[in-house]
């Protein structure tokens, strides 16, 4: 499929400082027609454009500015002694689904320590198991402390979060009802599935990663010493907030990467170099495909 448009038009002046500026969303309807000679042999052509490819592949570097990023990992907080079996599945689970599980038993386990907290910190979400441990009377049951201290860890960090919960537990705190799942070992496939939606929603309203290679070519060397560009998704006709990406040299030319797509956001991508911007209007993620007429 051909993208129709998504041009990179030069204009003077710098970008203001108020980056939610509606007026600044039609910066590449006012670009010159032409790069100058500065840029080596090649002519920018109204026509030049921005080639949208999707990757599955992750930069290991993150952007500061940037709300989102594509769902990597997930930690798993359990009982190392009494849970591994279901953590095993768990993590099968999360594979199925494309996110690499994180957990803290290499750290020793247990109390919650510093290193813990960094590695739940550091992870996109955070599936806790809050099985039967000590009975309490009554029919209840306590459950592993530091679990629970991992689960609020979570929250307070603003993490996609869920507990699977033996309904022997009798939970203290408040817990939304997308922040818990009933586990019933005796019956475990209505957990698993609804854990399954769960991290299928999360993936979702995190969004894809997705690789912008800039053109034209010659454009990509002039800015070859640039590193970072703004972007804005537009979804449902809603434009989002410009935000801060980065910018690599890669083999091919110069690219962005930009978080948190969905299949249908349209992307604007900016840079400024000096007194000067190049902006592309809002385009499709579509990817191009040249056909050749065979022999």
């Amino acid at each position: 499929m051909y993208s129709p448009g998504a041009r990179l038009r030069p204009r003077a002046g710098r970008i203001c400082e108020d980056r939610s500026d509606s007026r600044r969303s039609g910066l590449s309807e006012a670009g010159h027609d032409s790069f100058d000679g500065d840029f080596g042999s090649e002519t920018a052509s109204p026509g030049s454009q921005l080639d949208w490819a999707t990757t599955s592949a992750h930069h290991e570097r993150a952007w500061e500015d940037a709300s989102q990023l594509a769902m990597r990992t997930a930690f798993i907080g359990f009982n190392f002694e009494r849970d591994r079996a279901l953590a095993g599945h768990v993590e099968a689970l999360l594979e199925s689904h494309g996110i690499r599980s994180v957990t803290g038993e290499v750290l020793g386990g247990g109390a919650l320590t510093p290193a813990i907290v960094k590695r739940i910190a550091q992870a996109d979400g955070f599936i806790g198991l809050l099985t039967a441990r000590e009975p309490t009377g009554n029919g209840e049951y306590s459950t592993h402390s530091w679990v629970h201290d991992e689960l609020v860890v979570a929250k307070t960090k603003r993490k996609p979060a869920v507990a699977l919960v033996d309904p022997r537990v009798k939970l203290n705190g408040a817990y939304q009802e997308d922040e818990k799942i009933t586990f019933d070992a005796a019956d475990p496939l209505p957990a698993f599935v609804k854990l399954s939606l769960t991290i299928s929603q999360w993936k979702a309203d995190y969004g894809r990663l997705i690789k912008v290679r800039v053109l034209p070519e010659s454009l990509g060397r002039r800015l070859g010493a640039a590193r970072y560009c703004e972007y804005r998704l537009i979804n449902d006709g809603r434009p989002g907030k410009w935000q801060r990406g980065e910018l690599f040299n890669e083999v091919g030319g110069l690219v962005a990467y930009v978080p948190g797509t969905s299949d249908n956001s349209l992307i604007e991508l900016r840079i400024t170099r000096g007194d000067q911007t190049w902006a592309s209007p809002a385009a499709p993620q579509f990817m191009h495909l040249w056909l050749k007429q065979g022999a």
